[in-house]
């Protein structure tokens, strides 16, 4: 794991764990790390052993690529990430309780997860989204994280009753996704992004909905020819949902959440993309 810890900041402090996706790194999300603890947030980047970037290190691309294919499809790997999360927490517990400079500052009453596209799905199971296994739907909630951000969530094919599949998650959830958002080795089209979203119904949800976005946008790549013209925008509007979302719900910070569930992401977000919210039961926009 990697680890950022915020300097000069008084603790105790929220943590953040984050997932990568299918054959990415620790480094993954690496700038909303960096902003989420310049701004008071211990954050944690998991490196998930089997679905992680040694994967795709292979000379034969084909071979590269189909064991990708395959590890996403791997119920274990599932598993073991659930396991990586619960590990990571037991060691922010005993770090917390050690001499050094983290000692007594870790609020593990307190902790979000985020991730990104198989990261993303590892974020959802956590928040209590039910796995679909050999022998049936199984849960691996983790009883700790109290919201959670999710980036290009992936969507079961073979799992098509929404409201059973996400029912039980009654934790805040933050959203991002774009209109190109399709991953190279994945079966989600874009616009089922946000089923996630819309049938999540125990808790506030917010999307934030990138009008040209791809699978790549949340990665934080720099602007270029081969990205989206709005590229370095949307990276801003990123960062600015996330600490929002994170200060109303981790820091329960009303101006924080006033301000979200306000005027001023609808503004920001106005000519780009969009920006919903849902209440609990029922829905604003």
């Amino acid at each position: 794991m990697k680890l950022y810890r915020p300097l000069g900041a008084p603790g105790p402090w929220p943590v953040v764990l984050i997932s990568h996706g299918l054959g990415d790194s620790r480094d993954a999300l690496g700038y909303i790390a960096r902003f989420l603890c310049s701004h008071g947030y211990y954050v944690t980047a998991m490196q998930h052993y089997g679905s992680d970037m040694s994967l795709g290190e292979d000379t034969n691309r084909l071979f590269a690529a189909w064991r990708l294919w395959r590890a996403a499809r791997e119920p274990r790997n599932y598993l073991l990430r659930a396991g990586d999360l619960a590990f990571v927490l037991q060691q922010l517990s005993m770090r917390d309780h050690q001499p050094g400079p983290w000692q007594n500052n870790i609020d593990l009453n307190n902790v979000a997860v985020m991730g990104h596209s198989m990261g993303a799905l590892t974020t959802l199971l956590a928040a209590g989204q039910f796995f679909n296994t050999d022998v049936g739907l199984r849960s691996l909630r983790d009883p700790v994280p109290r919201a959670f951000i999710v980036f290009s969530p992936p969507v079961s094919q073979d799992q098509r009753d929404f409201a059973r599949a996400y029912g039980s998650i009654d934790l805040p959830g933050l959203h991002v996704s774009g209109g190109k958002d399709e991953a190279r080795l994945g079966v989600t089209p874009a616009e089922e992004r946000r089923v996630p979203f819309d049938n999540i119904g125990r808790a506030d949800q917010y999307l934030l909905w990138l009008d040209q976005a791809d699978h790549r946008t949340p990665l934080g790549y720099p602007p270029g020819p081969d990205r989206p013209k709005n590229e370095a925008r949307y990276h801003q509007l990123i960062l600015m949902a996330c600490r929002g979302f994170l200060n109303a719900y981790l820091r329960d910070d009303a101006a924080a959440l006033a301000w979200i569930k306000g005027p001023a992401m609808f503004k920001a977000v106005k000519g780009v993309g969009i920006w919903e919210t849902r209440q609990g039961r029922g829905s604003i926009r």
